[in-house]
């Protein structure tokens, strides 16, 4: 909630509003993607973007794009009107997989004990601290494509690697009683 208010201004209603320059890049190349190709409107990517054999590229990545695929196939009048809501649900991304390496560290050290109500509580407030007064908390501040990049990469960079770490041990509300035997490759 708090950084929905950050992102906002202080005003939740506004979470739809046209954003600052840059917060239509993704919803441009989405539509490009959705066309069939990576090139955008010069006049949309201006100075940050770059031209080969006539065509305009953004040089950003393409996940914040690709996610807004299905609203670019059917219509252009949430351009430049996403990037806050992307924003959030990119530091949501991040703040879980904040949450899944605590409970990694928690299963290395206490393995598959009982969860205590003092440990739901460290971890609430250690997942809110990595939203809260981290650098992922400067970008809600403002709906620049760059923050967006940023908290993207933040979660996304950060959740495989928790995912190929646990190096077999239980995942969440699993006990080892409850796995099932990994069955033998041909």
């Amino acid at each position: 909630m708090v950084l929905l208010l950050i992102v906002t201004g202080g005003r939740p209603q506004a979470l739809f509003e046209h954003g600052p320059y840059t917060s239509d890049f993704m919803d441009a190349q989405a539509h490009a993607l959705v066309a069939g190709h990576l090139s955008v409107d010069p006049g949309v990517a201006t100075i940050e973007g770059f031209v080969h054999r006539g065509h305009t590229y953004l040089y950003f990545g393409l996940a914040p794009a690709i996610l807004r695929l299905p609203v670019a196939a059917v219509t252009d009048n949430l351009d430049g009107r996403l990037t806050a809501l992307s924003i959030l649900a990119a530091l949501a991304v991040a703040m879980w997989a904040s949450g899944r390496l605590l409970w990694r560290a928690r299963l290395v050290i206490r393995g598959d004990g009982e969860l205590r109500d003092r440990e739901a509580l460290v971890a609430g407030a250690f997942v809110a601290a990595v939203g809260l007064s981290s650098p992922l908390m400067y970008l809600t501040a403002d709906t620049l494509v760059y923050h967006e990049a940023i908290a993207w990469g933040s979660g996304s960079d950060s959740s495989p690697s928790i995912e190929r770490s646990h190096g077999g041990r239980s995942r969440p509300g699993e006990t080892s009683s409850s796995r099932q035997p990994r069955q033998p490759g041909p």
